[in-house]
Formats: structure tokens, sequence, C-alpha cells
């Protein structure tokens, strides 16, 4: 769907999300909007579990 935007507040962990070109690494209390009507990722990172809450 085009104009498509995800929005995702992080509450716990690290992660790396975002247009698959573009991604971004995200800590506790980040928060990021980015394009979903192209190719994105989410790639917890590390051992420690994830809290997160897409919007």
């Amino acid at each position: 769907m085009m104009g498509v935007v995800e929005a995702f507040l992080l509450h716990e962990g690290t992660v790396r999300l975002g247009a698959k070109a573009e991604p971004v690494e995200l800590a506790a209390g980040d928060f990021i909007r980015y394009r979903a009507d192209v190719p994105h990722v989410y790639e917890a990172i590390g051992r420690r579990g994830l809290s997160c809450r897409p919007t």
C-alpha cells in the first residue's frame, strides 16, 4: 500500500529496524517512524528480550 507509515516505540532492549536500505539502531525509549510501503527489517540485537509498541 503506497504511503503507509509505521511508528515504533521501543521500551526495552536494542533493535535494528526501518527501511531495509536505511535501518537504524534503537535503544529503550527511542521512537522511529518510517515508510512501510518499501522492504523493511526488524532485527533484535543482543541476547536481551524486546519490549516494544508498534503504533
